[in-house]
């Protein structure tokens, strides 16, 4: 009788774990690369019962699966002890067999569906489910990243693979205080993403509204890391950027040793940092690894380059079109003899050339690499060359535009730098129409706007509004290293250490 029931409740059990099997295909559509192998198990005293091992052989490794589940489960079974035990203790003493690092216990349906796509391998038996991390590791090797190169200082860069940027950052920060927060975002894509951070200097406050903030996202998919920037940031009507971008560790890790907090998320190498002051956008990490002076001057040489890639273009249609007194007479006498002829106002010319630069800009990004280069460089010489050779545009014009291209190119946050030159097209319409006077006004207005922004609470401005004399010592200036008393930025670092 006893024997009869064990058999009818293990004919239940396999029913049921066909209804199972049967309702994943269902959810998953039966993919092509769907794998689902039946195995034998000890279980229990009435011997032997069939299991079932699932997985996607596009996103999991089968040799691994091989070696590290099927082989322990149907070779080294005689280990095991096919007591009257317990369901839960038996799923545990199988995860003993399974040599893999992480095996963790799934409960229904729909997160064993959301472990396949993960890429994780599932065992089910009995209703019981386990997911082993057997993921297949098909990324790009680590290399320096392509926008941020530096001559000095480490050559390693961030990937798509999550597990494998967290290792790049312990390895530049082996500190116990390092604290790692991971979360799926995204309703359909369910994508992982990870916030760091210190806990021995991170500000609280920030780290709150952070979680807060992700917590708020409502997103079908995440692609990238600029999904989530676009979602948490403040100002979202604001041209400049008040999260900032890295692919490079180093500069990661130094962030987090500020105070500030660090998201990346699964299959992007880019890593937010928040909080972010404009000050950021004129350093880069190599004025790390250089002598503190050259560093210093280094920056300050890129706030001149910000300030031309911003006015030039406007101050020449001012003072040639509204304020022909302030111009030199010799360098009047220059430009009067070259625009002799030409078909258009000042004001026109310098726009008709903006646009035809950015048109080249644009060309070369979207080409392969060495010919985007070629495309960049020689089309804007022969378009130049040919505007004024045409007689279309003046030498003057085409001198002011290089000049003003070559400084935006000086500006190391590439978003501070496309949003200087979107501003940069009013700006000049201002200009031709109330000269100096109009380009004063509409500065002052962007500065009222840097000043009222903050991101995360901090003031965008800071160290200069409000001013703090300490903050200029690794912001506007780099100060030697042995000169910092401190680890943590006093925008970022919680009140009890300032």
């Amino acid at each position: 009788m006893k024997n009869n029931e064990e058999k009818e409740s293990g004919a239940n059990s396999n029913n049921r774990l066909s209804k199972e099997i049967e309702m994943i295909k269902h959810n998953l559509g039966n993919p092509p690369d769907l794998v689902v192998r039946k195995i034998s198990l000890p279980f229990q005293s009435n011997g032997k019962q069939n299991g079932w091992i699932i997985f996607l052989s596009s996103l999991t490794d089968q040799q691994r699966i091989a070696e590290e589940v099927i082989r322990p489960l149907t070779v080294l079974v005689h280990q095991f002890k096919t007591t009257n035990e317990t369901r839960q203790s038996y799923l545990l003493k199988i995860k003993e067999l399974i040599s893999t690092a992480q095996v963790e216990p799934v409960e229904n349906v729909d997160k064993m569906v959301l472990s396949l796509v993960e890429g994780y391998a599932l065992l089910i038996q009995n209703s019981q489910g386990l997911k082993i991390d057997l993921k297949k590791g098909s990324y790009r090797s680590i290399d320096e990243p392509a926008n941020e190169k530096a001559i000095r200082g480490p050559k390693d860069g961030f990937i798509e693979d999550l597990s494998t940027n967290i290792a790049l950052m312990r390895q530049h920060l082996r500190h116990p205080d390092f604290r790692i927060i991971q979360q799926p975002i995204g309703e359909k894509s369910q994508t992982n993403v990870a916030v760091f951070y210190v806990e021995k200097f991170v500000n609280k406050n920030v780290l709150q509204e952070v979680q807060n903030r992700l917590e708020e996202v409502k997103l079908d998919a995440v692609m990238d890391a600029a999904f989530i920037e676009e979602s948490i940031k403040d100002h979202k009507w604001s041209p400049f950027p008040t999260i900032e971008y890295t692919e490079r560790p180093d500069k990661t890790v130094a962030s987090l040793l500020e105070g500030r907090v660090a998201i990346m998320v699964e299959g992007s190498p880019s890593c937010l940092l928040a909080p972010t002051i404009f000050a950021h956008f004129i350093m880069a990490s190599e004025d790390q690894y250089i002598m503190s002076y050259a560093a210093t001057a280094i920056r300050f040489l890129r706030i001149f380059a910000l300030l031309i890639a911003f006015t030039l273009p406007s101050l020449f249609i001012a003072l040639t079109t509204i304020h022909h007194g302030m111009v030199p007479q010799f360098l009047a006498v220059t430009i009067a003899k070259a625009r002799i002829g030409m078909p258009f106002p000042i004001a026109v010319e310098v726009l008709l050339i903006e646009i035809l630069i950015e048109l080249v800009r644009e060309a070369g990004l979207r080409m392969p690499g060495p010919v985007g280069q070629s495309v960049t460089i020689v089309g804007t010489l022969v378009i130049g060359d040919a505007a004024v050779s045409a007689g279309i545009v003046s030498a003057p014009v085409v001198v002011i535009i290089a000049l003003t291209t070559l400084a935006s190119f000086a500006i190391p946050g590439y978003h501070t730098a496309l949003a200087i030159r979107l501003l940069r097209f009013p700006m000049m319409g201002v200009a031709a129409v109330l000269g100096l006077v109009g380009i004063t006004w509409y500065l002052m207005l962007i500065i009222i706007h840097l000043v009222s922004i903050r991101s995360f609470g901090v003031p965008y401005m800071k160290p200069i509004a409000p001013w703090s004399t300490k903050d200029t010592k690794d912001t506007i200036l780099r100060v030697p290293r042995w000169f910092l008393s401190r680890s943590s930025a006093s925008y970022a670092r919680p009140k009890k250490q300032s």
